[in-house]
């Protein structure tokens, strides 16, 4: 029987969940279909597989998000849940999998692509990606300093305050190409009123939301920022003022996120430089984006990973 590499059959996806919670060593199937299900994006993904001898020997995901560029919103494809059975790893069903989606990406009208990964290496060349490099910034919350007692830091409730958290979302993300851009399907989709990530806002003494902090812990324990928009700076100290004495990560001496270099968080932290991006652009748009945000001197660009990806 001959190799096979296309878009995912409905009745493979079992087959496809089972590949990727093998793969990763991480979670069950049904987990894998129950995060596929929260993305409010899902129906203009794609999942592709490679099959071998009728079997699901490989996986890749294409997420459909939108990005801010230079001179305008861009579509972007996150390449997520690469996996490949071990069986076969070495023999080129990922790489053929990445070209057969580089090819579908560009007849659908993708300006640039994106994808995280821990081996930058294994996706260069004939894989079709580049590095990114990309600020990091970490953070010791014992170092954060409120200025003064104005701000009230309370969680957020999805139900309530989920207006005001896309408020701050979208004023801060004015001018930053790379920002994540989202619209109704992401702040009114269900998953953001089950999200299981902290999040604390910071208000004013008029009950104005001026600032968020959302972050995340990793299964290997690492403690990430997943987002922190603000309108005010002096509410941010609050907020990680804030976290920093939640008994919940009383273990936690540093947390780290991708953040733009002109973020106010910097003067309480390290910053770094981290080169786990990977990016392909299909067009000319998304050519200008990629230089945008190599050039050192563009302190706001960023691309920070609290839409799932």
């Amino acid at each position: 029987m001959s190799d096979e590499f296309r878009l995912a059959a409905v009745a493979e996806l079992p087959a496809v969940f089972d590949l990727r919670a093998r793969a990763f060593k991480q979670g069950t199937a049904d987990d894998w279909a129950a995060s596929q299900e929260r993305d409010p994006w899902r129906a203009a993904g794609a999942d592709l597989v490679a099959k071998s001898e009728g079997r699901v020997v490989a996986t890749v995901r294409v997420l459909a998000r939108r990005i801010a560029g230079v001179d305008g919103e861009l579509a972007l494809a996150g390449f997520g849940d690469v996996a490949s059975d071990p069986l076969v790893r070495g023999q080129g069903y990922v790489r053929r999998l990445l070209a057969l989606a580089h090819e579908r990406n560009r007849s659908a009208g993708y300006d640039v692509a994106l994808l995280f990964t821990r081996s930058p290496w294994v996706y260069s060349g004939s894989a079709g990606f580049a590095a990114l490099p990309a600020w990091w910034l970490d953070i010791d919350p014992r170092r954060a300093v409120v200025p003064d007692g104005r701000w009230i830091v309370e969680p957020a409730d999805p139900r309530r305050h989920l207006p005001w958290l896309r408020q701050v979302y979208e004023q801060f993300g004015q001018g930053r190409p790379g920002y994540p851009v989202r619209g109704d399907a992401f702040w009114t989709h269900p998953a953001r009123l089950t999200d299981a990530s902290w999040t604390r806002f910071a208000q004013d003494s008029g009950g104005r939301v001026m600032a968020y902090l959302r972050v995340r812990r990793t299964p290997d324990g690492r403690v990430i920022v997943q987002e922190c928009p603000y309108v005010a700076s002096d509410a941010v100290g609050a907020l990680m003022a804030a976290f920093g004495r939640d008994t919940d990560f009383a273990d936690c001496s540093m947390v780290g996120g991708r953040l733009p270099h002109d973020h106010v968080l910097g003067a309480a932290g390290e910053w770094s430089i981290r080169d786990n991006a990977m990016v392909h652009a299909y067009t000319e748009a998304g050519d200008r984006l990629l230089a945008h945000m190599r050039d050192p001197a563009n302190q706001r660009t960023v691309y920070w990973s609290g839409d799932s990806f």
